[in-house]
């Protein structure tokens, strides 16, 4: 298993030096001072894809707030802030069955983000961010057993309790680095996770492993962004199937600081049936609305 990490991380660490070999740098990146070459709006250099971070941060004083509707009538908000050129946090909080007639599920706690900018963006190295995120995707699961389909090591028996459809990020590490090869504007972003979503509540680890994971913003236009991100998934192969998690979106800039977004999820995974008849789902569509103001 940490052979087959490696490997998939050193993919995605080839895909940046080949990327920075045959790229130019576009005026996302900083002069070789402090000064940045433009102000850009965080649509050419985004805080966050689907449901990766990148290693952009609010610019100090500036504040995003969003909105995240998913499955089963779920809701998230999430306001973040940025301290300082270097430091950015995030608090985010949500449930199921928002809308409609069923009981309402809250999330089992807020979620937190941490975020540090190690490097910033230059001629010639890429963004470096180190961050935790205790803040997963989907609906919060408690005490179901998961029947695994017939591809899965049924001796790896997977619990969907304590966790997310989709885990936190937990302990991350992440690199993005600018690049505008004459048509279309590129981001390209890359990274490391130990999630702390492991451990089910009869203290077993299901699977505690770290995972690796790559995305892509291309903005075709002044107002539309397409989204592309996969996760290994290497933390979550019972769920998963072994085939990762791959999302795609689109980001559609209402104005300069509002943007909408439309989501499809895990369009390699099939859904996987529980116990009691409920199924944690596969393929699924959302939306999410953002915007980003300063409070100087």
């Amino acid at each position: 298993m940490v052979i087959k990490s490696l490997l998939k991380l050193s993919a995605v660490c080839c895909l940046f030096i080949f990327t920075s070999i045959f790229g130019q740098v576009n005026d996302r990146t900083l002069t070789s001072g402090s000064t940045y070459v433009k102000r850009d709006s965080y649509f050419s250099k985004p805080i966050h894809l689907i449901d990766l971070p990148t290693a952009s941060i609010l610019r100090g004083g500036d504040l995003e707030t969003s909105i995240r509707l998913y499955e089963n009538g779920g809701a998230l908000a999430k306001i973040s802030v940025g301290i300082s050129r270097y430091f950015m946090l995030g608090v985010a909080y949500g449930g199921t069955n928002m809308l409609g007639g069923q009981t309402v599920s809250f999330n089992k706690m807020p979620g937190v983000q941490l975020v540090y900018r190690v490097i910033e963006e230059n001629l010639k190295l890429p963004a470096l961010v180190v961050g935790f995120d205790s803040q997963g995707w989907g609906q919060w699961w408690t005490e179901y057993d998961t029947v695994l389909p017939d591809s899965v090591n049924k001796d790896q028996l997977a619990i969907m309790d304590n966790r997310y459809t989709v885990k936190s990020r937990g302990f991350y590490v992440m690199m993005s680095k600018a690049f505008d090869p004459s048509l279309i504007r590129v981001g390209l972003h890359g990274g490391i996770s130990l999630s702390l979503e492991g451990r089910n509540s009869i203290g077993k680890y299901v699977d505690n492993d770290p995972t690796v994971f790559m995305a892509m913003d291309s903005q075709l236009s002044k107002d539309i962004t397409t989204l592309f991100e996969y996760d290994f998934g290497i933390n979550d192969e019972q769920l998963n199937g072994g085939k990762g998690f791959f999302n795609i979106g689109l980001r559609w800039a209402l104005t300069e600081s509002m943007f909408f977004e439309f989501v499809y999820k895990n369009i390699l995974a099939d859904g996987v049936d529980l116990m009691d008849g409920t199924q944690v789902p596969g393929k699924v569509r959302l939306i999410r609305f953002s915007y980003t103001s300063s409070v100087k």
